[in-house]
């Protein structure tokens, strides 16, 4: 099965005239919308209701297991926002033909590469690499912490037995960034900013920039990685996936302060009883002492360090353990396949300053379709705390740099 992730309208026809075959995955509103559309060029309908459905928009309705007998150039177009789940359906019959999401097809569409300044780009670096595991670092807020977290992962690359393209994406109001444009330039990776302080808007152009990723991955400009964080995360994904038997909308690492990591972090290194010592009974929630006081922040970092030692704990003491997360997710650091972003629809564009809107998208999401959102125990990873513990952190951090030098 060759799954084309993201094409434009006018490529899809072309590809659908060619094949001798061409059908449409489910029978609901938006597959007649789409066959309407195409003005015949719809051959055939497949739904998991054949049978009981005999025809749709006067065309055959066929079971799933009828796309075995496809051939390489015939060509599906999911038209729901469930292409994750039905590419992977369709994988397991078989099938050896494209498959398009129509969703992917309209957000590609929308996109100016070709005239940057119409998506609000002000500037781009470019040094894609077409390939299938691309990192987005959203960056250009935090500038004291960008020597550690950029040389991490530039020796995290190096680690990486598969090929990654690294974009650093900098929305509006993140202060000057030709600093960060020069790293950019010095490790062969891309970088642009946009005129607005958006992040998902940046998130969105940097995945659109790389029409070919498979595997997104994301981290914020104060995310610590340990060591071999990209080959890591992505064996975790499929053993993940079969310990658990859960479907994964998405995996992440271990964050000492997250709300569902930190309970992970404090379980891992015992540390529940020291924590309420100095701060009264833990609680994992919203407001809370481990969320939004500078003093319990530095004291959670006090306990993350020296930082390579620490991962190593969580490295060889929690191999093949997985936490499901069943607060909200804070997405500082993930990793997803393009399905799960394009049957999103992309993440929400909120208005100027806004955040988390892709990441109630995301929670949403998960739950909505029955996908997990899963926390690999074994790779721990450090976030430098929320908006009111920053200033206290970046404290602590200036004080003990050395404790966050690699030390593999």
């Amino acid at each position: 099965m060759h799954i084309r992730y993201d094409e434009k309208e006018e490529y899809l026809k072309k590809e659908m005239e060619a094949a001798k075959i061409t059908a449409v995955f489910g029978a609901s509103d938006a597959g007649r919308d789409f066959i309407e559309s195409m003005h015949g060029c719809v051959d055939c309908v497949i739904d998991n209701r054949a049978g009981s459905l005999k025809q749709f928009c006067g065309l055959p309705v066929y079971p799933v297991d009828h796309v075995a007998d496809m051939g390489e150039t015939d060509v599906i177009i999911v038209t729901s926002r469930s292409f994750w789940n039905i590419a992977r359906q369709l994988e397991k019959t078989g099938y050896r033909g494209r498959l398009y999401s129509q969703n992917a097809v309209k957000i590609r569409s929308y996109f100016h590469e070709d005239d940057l300044e119409k998506e609000g780009v002000a500037e781009f670096v470019d040094c894609r690499c077409g390939h299938e595991n691309l990192l987005m670092v959203v960056a250009g807020f935090q500038p004291y912490y960008w020597d550690d977290v950029l040389l991490r992962v530039k020796e995290n690359q190096k680690l990486f037995d598969e090929k990654l393209d690294v974009c650093i994406c900098v929305p509006n109001g993140g202060g000057d960034s030709t600093a960060l444009k020069n790293k950019c330039v010095e490790n062969g990776w891309s970088f642009f900013h946009i005129d607005t302080n958006q992040l998902a808007k940046a998130q969105n152009i940097a995945i659109l920039l790389h029409p070919e990723a498979r595997w997104i991955y994301k981290i914020d400009e104060d995310i610590i990685l340990p060591r071999d964080y990209f080959g890591r995360m992505k064996r975790e994904y499929p053993l993940a996936e079969e310990h658990t038997r859960r479907n994964i909308g998405f995996l992440a690492p271990v964050l000492n302060i997250n709300f569902c990591g930190t309970e992970v972090f404090f379980n891992t290194l015992d540390l529940v009883d020291g924590f309420e010592k100095e701060f009264g009974r833990l609680i994992y929630g919203w407001n809370e002492a481990p969320f939004y006081s500078g003093e319990a922040g530095r004291w959670i970092w006090e306990h993350s360090i020296p930082f390579d030692r620490v991962a190593k704990t969580f490295e060889t003491g929690n191999a093949l353990k997985y936490h499901f997360c069943d607060l909200r997710f804070s997405v500082g650091a993930f990793l997803c396949e393009r399905t799960f972003w394009i049957d999103l629809g992309g993440f929400t564009v909120a208005p100027e300053g806004i955040l988390g809107v892709e990441e109630i998208q995301m929670n949403e999401k998960c739950i909505n379709a029955a996908m997990s959102m899963v926390i690999a125990e074994s790779i721990f990873a450090g976030h430098m705390g929320y908006g009111s513990q920053k200033d206290a952190i970046r404290e602590f951090y200036e004080e003990h740099r050395t404790d966050f030098g690699i030390g593999w």
